[in-house]
């Protein structure tokens, strides 16, 4: 999609109604710097007619300075990939590109967390902090907020301790699983010769009398 009113840099436009759209806009406004400009749809929207309401409502649009227009995943990954000097972050931009189906998955889960931006807000709460937006004027977070925020760091390791330690266990599960059933594999594969050796004998004892007779 195209708009004739492109503006002078990127311009990231989302709902200015939703309590976590503006924390983590806030959040990415940090990590592009100037690179990018944000602005809610409620103020930006009728400068571009051309996009439908239920659009912007719907997603985030990144509109370029070339006229083009992102929205969803593909715009939240352009957008973090113009930060200065963190060329990391346009790794998952390559992905999103690059590799078979991708595309696809992201764009679903940018769908799953628009569907259920209520309950995560409080999830983004406990395992981000506040939002940037509590910072002061200055800039400098006061004791309670750097308090909250080494806390959420805490819950983070904690939540990646605990997955790392459940795939470990998991893994650890799965691979006696696979070794016990190659000892039983193999066990039942060599029983059949020892099983036939000794019918054998036995017919044999039973048929060798009635070569006597």
């Amino acid at each position: 999609m195209h708009v004739p009113n492109s503006p002078a840099k990127p311009l990231l436009i989302f709902d200015g109604d939703c309590g976590f759209c503006r924390t983590w806009v806030a959040r990415w406004r940090g990590k592009v710097g100037g690179e990018v400009a944000f602005e809610p749809f409620q103020a930006a929207g009728a400068r571009f007619p051309t996009i439908q309401r239920a659009r912007f409502r719907r997603a985030v649009q990144l509109i370029m300075p070339d006229g083009e227009v992102y929205q969803g995943a593909e715009a939240v990954l352009r957008t973090l990939a113009l930060a200065p000097g963190r060329p990391s972050r346009r790794r998952w931009l390559t992905v999103y590109q690059r590799v078979p189906g991708a595309r696809l998955v992201l764009e679903w889960g940018y769908r799953w967390v628009a569907d259920h931006r209520p309950v995560l807000t409080r999830v983004s709460h406990f395992l981000f902090g506040p939002s940037p937006e509590a910072l002061g004027e200055d800039g400098e977070s006061g004791p309670t907020l750097a308090l909250e925020m080494a806390a959420a760091r805490r819950r983070r390791l904690a939540l990646g301790a605990g997955v790392g330690a459940a795939l470990l266990l998991g893994g650890l599960a799965a691979w006696r699983r696979r070794a016990r059933r190659r000892r039983l594999q193999t066990g039942q594969d060599s029983l059949p010769q020892g099983v036939g050796g000794s019918a054998d004998r036995g017919e044999a004892r039973v048929t060798a009398p009635q070569s006597l007779k």
